[in-house]
C-alpha cells in the first residue's frame, strides 16, 4: 500500500482565490516548509520532471525545464509552490519509489509517500496547512518514455505559431501541431479559476491540422 497527503489551505478564502488571498503567503511559506520535511524524511534530494505542461513560453528561470531533467529541492519546491498558486508551469516530479509530487485543485499539493513516511507526519498541519491522509492499493510503474532530455536544437525546430496553433517539432521529427491556449485561462492551471482550458499532452488526440 501507499499513502496519498493532499495539503490543501486551512482558509475558504486561499482555496478561492489562491495567490492573490491576503494569507496566501502564510500558507505557501507552511507549505515549504513542509515539503522539505517530506523530501527529508523520504531521503530525496532531487526530482524528476515528468509530464510537463506549458501553455506559453517559459519564464526565463525555468528555460532548461524539460520532461526528463532533474531538479533539486529547492527547484522542486518552487515548482510545487508556483503549481498550488495556480501558475505554473505544471509536472509531475517524481523520485520512484520514495515520493511523488503534483498539483490539485484549489490549492491543494497531492503527495505520494511510503506509509512510515506518512506515519512520521501524522499530527502535524493545523494553522494555514489542511492535511489529508489517503491509503490506497499503489499505481502500476509507467514505463518511461523519456530515453534523455531534449536538446535546443529540437526546441529550436518549433516553427512560428500560425492562426492560434504552434508546430512543435519540425519535418522528420515530430511534426505535431498543438493548439495555443489564448489569455491567462492556461496560466492558471487545475488550481485557477477558470478550468476552461488547458494544454493538450502528448498523446491526447489533437485537433485537425489548420490549412
Amino acid at each position: 500500500m501507499t499513502t496519498e497527503l493532499v495539503v490543501s489551505p486551512s482558509g475558504h478564502r486561499e482555496r478561492a482565490s489562491l495567490a492573490e488571498a491576503p494569507a496566501w503567503r502564510a500558507y505557501a511559506a507552511d507549505l515549504r516548509d513542509f515539503l522539505g520535511l517530506v523530501a527529508v524524511l523520504s531521503g530525496v534530494g532531487q526530482l524528476e520532471v515528468t509530464e510537463l505542461l506549458v501553455a506559453h513560453p517559459l519564464p526565463d528561470r525555468y528555460g532548461e525545464l524539460r520532461n526528463g531533467v532533474q531538479v533539486d529541492l529547492a527547484a522542486a519546491t518552487d515548482l510545487a509552490e508556483r503549481m498550488a498558486a495556480g501558475v505554473g508551469p505544471y509536472c509531475r516530479l517524481t523520485a520512484p519509489g520514495k515520493l511523488r509530487i503534483e498539483s490539485g485543485w484549489d490549492g491543494a499539493i497531492h503527495l505520494l509517500v511510503n506509509p512510515a513516511v506518512a506515519d512520521a507526519l501524522t499530527g502535524l498541519g493545523g494553522g494555514n496547512l489542511s492535511v489529508e491522509r489517503r491509503t490506497s492499493a499503489p499505481e502500476p510503474e509507467e514505463e518511461s518514455f523519456v530515453g534523455d532530455v531534449a536538446d535546443e536544437e529540437f526546441w529550436n525546430g518549433c516553427g512560428p505559431p500560425s492562426a492560434g496553433w504552434c508546430s512543435c517539432g519540425s519535418a522528420g521529427r515530430t511534426g505535431l501541431w498543438l493548439p495555443l491556449v489564448q489569455g491567462d485561462a492556461g496560466e492558471r492551471g487545475p488550481s485557477g479559476p477558470d478550468r476552461t482550458a488547458s494544454p493538450t499532452p502528448v498523446g491526447q488526440s489533437l485537433p485537425a491540422r489548420p490549412r
